[in-house]
């Protein structure tokens, strides 16, 4: 089922507050001379670890968390393409 207008709104608008949250932590990690790469790792795998912990508060079974990470593992390369296009700069002429 394709999400409406406005709940992909709500979900951008929700990823927006995430994105803040972790720019503000990128730069302190920064601060303190840890390598950028190495903070967008371990904020991802926090993110993940969070997302696994929430969906087995929701979910009885191990196999319903299995299915939506092989939906995830999935869409990987649709994700890579949306934000190689939304990170190209462009130039207008």
């Amino acid at each position: 089922m394709k999400p409406t207008k406005k709940e992909t709104q709500e979900v951008s608008e929700f990823q927006q507050i995430i994105y803040y949250v972790l720019h503000q932590h990128t730069d302190e990690a920064v601060k303190d001379q840890i390598h950028p790469s190495s903070v967008l790792n371990i904020q991802a795998a926090v993110l993940l670890k969070t997302a696994i912990e929430l969906y087995t508060l929701h979910f009885r079974k191990d196999e319903d968390i299995q299915r939506i990470l092989d939906v995830a593992k999935d869409s990987l390369t649709q994700v890579r393409n949306r934000i190689d296009e939304e990170t190209t700069p462009h130039t207008y002429h």
